[in-house]
């Protein structure tokens, strides 16, 4: 039985203190290939969220970035998150659905469509302002991949 999970081996920490567990090398800044894992809504929060996993970086990522992946980029997902109360991500998610081609579905169809869907999203970098070290990342210009 493989100690790993989508490719990350948890072994190597379950003995160690919380505190002691490396934060995972941030996906590098730039445009990535993407492919959808799931979409769905939460109707009670108001948001909808795709799961992305990357599949290869576009000319603008620097590639000594992404060699210090290590391996990581197989078990990386990130993620879209849009605010149904907020016009301009209302806005965003209508031209990604359009853009993927499932315009005459409902929201909740539409997400479940996505899956395996092919994407391109430009990677951004937030620093946390909670004290910690790191970066949350975003996604920004999220649509259907021109190849």
């Amino acid at each position: 039985m493989s100690n790993e999970t989508e490719g990350y081996n948890w072994t190597s920490i379950i003995d160690q203190a919380v505190d002691a567990w490396p934060e995972p090398t941030p996906i590098p800044t730039g445009h990535w290939h993407l492919k959808v894992k799931s979409g769905k809504i939460d109707k009670s929060k108001g948001r909808a969220m795709i799961a992305l996993a990357p599949v290869a970086p576009m000319d603008d990522v620097d590639a000594d970035e992404v060699a210090k992946l290590n391996g990581e980029l197989e078990s990386t997902t990130v993620f879209a998150s849009f605010n149904m109360a907020r016009q301009d991500d209302v806005t965003r998610l209508k031209q990604l659905v359009k853009s993927l081609g499932l315009g005459e579905f409902g929201l909740e169809d539409a997400l479940k469509g996505m899956k395996g869907a092919d994407t391109a999203g430009e990677i951004v970098h937030t620093p946390k302002n909670d004290g910690t070290d790191g970066v949350y990342i975003n996604i920004r210009r999220l649509g259907a991949f021109a190849g």
